[in-house]
């Protein structure tokens, strides 16, 4: 017999002898507990005194006995619960799934991060084993917050998470709102700014992140920073704003701007979110694989071309995030902008461009080279309107500020010189387009496999609208209509049901997603309701669609959702 089997088979006896020896002795002492009497007492021990003797005994029994009772419990869970007997690492992997899983939820950062901590502080209460499993990895500690709690105003112990995240990557994601926690934002990134790879600054005074990013460029680049975003909490995104000196994050006459080239050299993923840089005097390394630019006011039209040039200098980017950058538009000088040849992104594999101006879409659509990336565009309102700002006598910007509205004619010219993969509509139920725009723009894009559409009125004119008719394959000046592949409508308002089946079987669907209320009215009332498995539409799609998702009614997708930054 080895001596594997032979050493748990003692151990096991062990507790059992002792087990018994142990009931046997606390029967005796209960006998002897009970045969305690006055008449016990000698001449010198006073009944106050024994009562303060049995007080102390009892205490240090009672901790004793709930000691051993929480061990055999604790134990007991090892041997019997299935949980236990899976791998540690294992356990890790569901540990990690269960802390960090955001998922798409309409919450704030702020909330996403105390989201975190409480599950984390969760799974640390339930057991020894799960806490050694945690404390012994650093990767549960990896995301260092500097956030007030919700419920209590109070800041976390930022120093904790440091040290506790030892030998992983560490993360770290400010949300400084006050004055205590841009305090701690400061102190944190002066002690241990060169032993963070990532950081992510949501901040409510600029001159915070001029601070921070100041503190960044003195130190040490032998650990270079992956990835930075920065979030400027209060920004001003008024369509007729223009940045002043002092609005910038790094001025024109900046003493150390090669160190800001070098810092911007390092990263592989760049994210701005109201922070306003000259993009002149930017420029990025190979590194760079991920850019996200959202929120910014650029200048005037002829602002953009600069901005490509600084981008491209990021030979290996693979996705271009550009959302709600405002350029503003002078009919008068309009002719007079040369478009150079287009600037060439040469690993691009995704862009995504929305919620800009027609006059900002139109020069960016011109001025990217056409390429085997995937085009995501999202329309809306500003889609068909020119940001207009004059210039006075003396080239000063004219403190009047008008859109213009553009024929839906004018947008659909554009996106016909280009590739789009991805077209996403939102507003006002779709009162911005009629049946007849919203068919011309699916004309404008015959590439287009994903149409993505929220919070819009769907009546038998726009069923028709998104009908694909019949034409001949084999003649390509007919295939002007696109064969969707997916369609996606979310917090969808269906009017009216027919002719919704002729344009799903009018595409080669693979998946459609759903979600909404039906709203039909009939001669004496309006039956109302959301869209539910027992719906008409519903049985229909999980029959005749390959893959059919249906959403809950008021469910507002991750993208669809405004100014939601990324943890």
């Amino acid at each position: 017999m080895s001596m594997s089997i032979i050493l748990p088979s003692i151990t096991i006896n062990r507790w059992e002898e002792a087990g018994a020896s142990l009931m046997v002795t606390l029967k005796d002492y209960a006998d002897l507990c009970l045969n305690l009497s006055p008449n016990s007492l000698d001449c010198i021990m006073k009944p106050g005194d024994m009562g303060a003797r049995i007080d102390s005994t009892l205490e240090a029994i009672s901790n004793q006995l709930l000691q051993i009772g929480s061990t055999l419990a604790r134990t007991r869970n090892r041997l019997v619960t299935p949980l236990h007997k899976l791998p540690e690492e294992i356990l890790s992997k569901i540990f990690m799934n269960v802390t960090f899983d955001i998922g798409y939820s309409e919450s704030s950062i702020k909330q996403d991060l105390c989201l975190i901590y409480r599950r984390l502080y969760g799974l640390l209460g339930v057991c020894s084993a799960w806490r050694d499993i945690i404390m012994a990895r650093g990767a549960f500690w990896s995301v260092i917050p500097i956030v007030e709690n919700p419920s209590t105003n109070k800041i976390g112990s930022f120093e904790l998470s440091i040290h506790r995240a030892r030998g992983s990557k560490r993360h770290l994601v400010a949300v400084a709102e006050s004055p205590e926690t841009f305090r701690d934002l400061i102190q944190v990134l002066t002690k241990y700014g060169p032993h963070i790879d990532t950081i992510n600054l949501n901040i409510g005074d600029h001159r915070v992140i001029v601070e921070a990013i100041e503190l960044l460029l003195h130190h040490d680049t032998a650990k270079p920073l992956a990835e930075l975003s920065i979030q400027s909490i209060y920004a001003n995104n008024a369509p007729d704003w223009l940045p002043s000196y002092d609005d910038y994050v790094i001025p024109l006459d900046y003493a150390h701007q090669s160190s800001f080239v070098s810092l911007l050299g390092t990263l592989t993923v760049f994210r701005i979110s109201g922070a306003h840089f000259h993009w002149e005097t930017m420029a990025f390394s190979t590194r760079l694989v991920e850019l996200e630019i959202e929120n910014i006011t650029l200048g005037y039209d002829h602002e953009i071309e600069p901005f490509l040039q600084a981008l491209c200098s990021a030979s290996e980017l693979r996705d271009l995030r550009i959302t709600t950058m405002d350029t503003f538009f002078i009919p008068d000088l309009m002719d007079d902008i040369e478009l150079s040849s287009p600037v060439v992104f040469p690993r691009l594999q995704s862009l995504h461009v929305q919620d800009v101006f027609f006059n900002t879409l139109r020069l960016l659509l011109a001025m990217i080279a056409p390429g085997s990336h995937c085009l995501s565009l999202f329309l809306g309102p500003p889609s068909l309107l020119n940001n207009l700002k004059e210039l006075d006598f003396f080239m000063e910007p004219h403190p009047e500020h008008e859109f213009r509205s553009v024929d839906i004619g004018n947008l659909c010219k554009i996106l016909k010189q280009v590739s789009v993969h991805t077209l996403m509509l939102s507003g006002a139920g779709g009162k911005w387009l009629t049946g007849d725009m919203l068919r011309q723009l699916m004309e404008a894009v015959p590439t287009l496999k994903i149409l993505k559409i929220h919070n819009w009125d769907f009546n038998r004119t726009v069923w028709t609208s998104l009908k694909r008719p019949m034409i001949d394959e084999g003649n390509p000046q007919e295939r002007s209509f696109p064969a969707l592949e997916t369609i996606q409508l979310s917090k969808a308002t269906i009017l009216v049901k027919k002719g919704f089946q002729d344009m799903v079987a009018s595409h080669p669907l693979q998946r459609i997603a759903l979600g909404g209320i039906s709203r039909v009215a009939s001669s004496d009332e309006i039956k109302q309701g959301p869209l539910e498995e027992r719906s008409s539409m519903v049985r229909w799609l999980r029959y005749n669609v390959p893959e059919f998702r249906l959403f809950d009614s008021g469910y507002h997708p991750p993208e669809f959702q405004p100014g939601r930054w990324p943890l």
